[in-house]
């Protein structure tokens, strides 16, 4: 348990730890537009789109959606981290293109 959530740790529930990722990865869909990784208690989401300077797109949008929910959900993770990819820009906005 962390200062910021109440949920108790995976450990606790007696759920190991390569059982919650492995159901974790059979039930995600294949992203397109960022990329998440796990670093211990963080979730880590790039938004990578660098040629369009990371703009959101509506897939962008719904991926983001998507992995923030999966990260809120795991009682393992105790913060979420959203960067972008790139050297040019966070994020340019709205893909006004898309």
């Amino acid at each position: 348990n962390n200062m910021f959530s109440s949920r108790p740790a995976a450990s606790s529930l007696g759920r190991p730890a390569a059982l919650v990722a492995q159901r974790r990865l059979s039930t995600a869909s294949p992203l397109t537009c960022i990329l998440e990784e796990r670093r211990g208690p963080v979730g880590l989401i790039t938004l990578n789109r660098p040629k369009a300077l990371n703009a959101l797109s509506p897939t962008l949008v719904r991926e983001l959606v998507q992995e923030v929910k999966r990260f809120d959900a795991d009682p393992e993770i105790g913060a979420i981290v959203v960067t972008g990819s790139g050297d040019k820009a966070f994020a340019a906005g709205a893909d006004i293109k898309a």
